[in-house]
């Protein structure tokens, strides 16, 4: 089975790879660390761009939602909290 970039991006951040754990309740990440560790063949940087936007809780796309955007935070996203504890409980981390 593919993985899609959304699985990809919930385990390298649950795998600490990627995002900053530091946040209240989440896992913070950014565009730009998303096209660093992303960008290659299956993902062009016009793409991963626009993922997290278009990811978040409030927009109106036909994205799978599971991040929030910081508003304080120019491209700034955290995964949102019950997305990660579902991925862990999907690879039975906890």
């Amino acid at each position: 089975m593919t993985k899609t970039l959304k699985d990809k991006i919930l385990d390298a951040a649950i795998d600490g790879i990627i995002g900053k754990k530091k946040y209240p309740a989440g896992i913070r990440l950014n565009t730009k660390t998303l096209i660093q560790y992303f960008l290659s063949g299956d993902h062009k940087a016009s793409y991963l761009k626009s993922f997290l936007a278009n990811s978040e809780m409030n927009s109106k796309t036909d994205y799978y939602k599971f991040v929030v955007r910081i508003p304080t935070s120019k491209g700034e996203y955290v995964i949102h909290p019950n997305e990660i504890l579902a991925k862990m409980q999907e690879r039975q981390i906890v």
